[in-house]
């Protein structure tokens, strides 16, 4: 027999991991705000070599 669980368990799981990509979108959006200049740089180095 396959046991259910009760569906308020299922939708706090589900917040849960959305709770958790929004926490690593806001990080990822952070450390590209931080790193933006050396970022830029290297960009504009890559594109000078090509």
């Amino acid at each position: 027999m396959s046991q259910r669980r009760p569906r308020r368990d299922q939708d706090a799981g589900l917040i849960e991991y959305a709770l958790i990509v929004a926490l690593i979108i806001v990080i990822v959006a952070g450390v590209v705000i931080f790193f933006e200049p050396q970022i830029a740089a290297f960009l504009q180095q890559l594109g000078a070599q090509l």
